[in-house]
């Protein structure tokens, strides 16, 4: 078993560079990041930090399409069985890829997505060593699952562009039969919202037209959608 680990970013040069000091660990065999349409200027000074290493691999797309096509087209270049996804600005702890290969061999298994450490809202500071909890209301902010499923459910919905992809994603996968969990341990550092904030962008306008894009394709709310998946797979 062997990971791919995907990252979208974008204006994220310093990001990236912190976010992959922590990606040397057992298992992964390729690191791809994607700078999302950034300016030249952004791309470049990217470039010119990027590890010139074995597996690692930084391309390009000539516009901003969003985080969740940005997925799809990672998730497309992996050559790995398993795959992370994981935003610029969240970073591995050490030992977490032991942790992931061992939950991705659970039978069957759909989505796996991890608590956040911080001190933000929704976020936790006490691990809860082996607890998994069933959920489709996943992060895809360090997500875990194997190519074969995002095969199977024909990748990310590029409806959504920044928000829902994720939870889409897993509610599919649990729909399909696949369970899903929300992993407690370890906790991975993430400073939330980093591209929003240092690049004045309105984070919450993406917000309310991925969840008019939810409430269209779906017709109920995450809890409602939640609730109704995991009752029909029996958890």
């Amino acid at each position: 078993m062997s990971f791919t680990i995907c990252t979208p970013t974008y204006r994220g040069a310093v990001r990236v560079i912190k976010m992959l000091l922590t990606t040397h660990q057992p298992y992964v065999d390729q690191v791809i990041v994607l700078d999302d349409g950034s300016p030249q200027e952004d791309y470049d000074a990217l470039s010119r930090e990027f590890p010139i290493k074995s597996g690692y691999f930084l391309r390009r797309s000539p516009e901003n399409k969003g985080i969740v096509a940005s997925y799809n087209e990672l998730v497309s270049q992996a050559k790995s069985s398993e795959i992370i996804l994981l935003d610029d600005d969240a970073q591995l702890p050490w030992g977490f890829t032991e942790i992931a290969r061992q939950l991705l061999e659970l039978p069957n298994i759909g989505v796996l997505s991890w608590r956040s450490y911080g001190e933000k809202p929704g976020q936790s500071k006490t691990p809860r060593e082996g607890f998994i909890e069933p959920a489709t209301q996943l992060a895809g902010y360090c997500m875990a699952f194997k190519r074969s499923l995002w095969e199977e459910l024909k990748g990310f919905d590029e409806r959504f562009h920044h928000y829902c992809g994720d939870s889409d994603f897993a509610l599919r996968a649990v729909l399909a039969g696949h369970p899903s969990y929300r992993v407690w341990w370890p906790l991975v550092p993430h400073d939330e919202h980093q591209a929003f904030i240092e690049n004045n962008l309105d984070r919450f306008e993406y917000v309310r037209k991925d969840l008019s894009a939810w409430e269209e394709k779906w017709s109920c709310d995450g809890v409602e959608c939640e609730r109704t998946a995991l009752k029909r797979l029996g958890t």
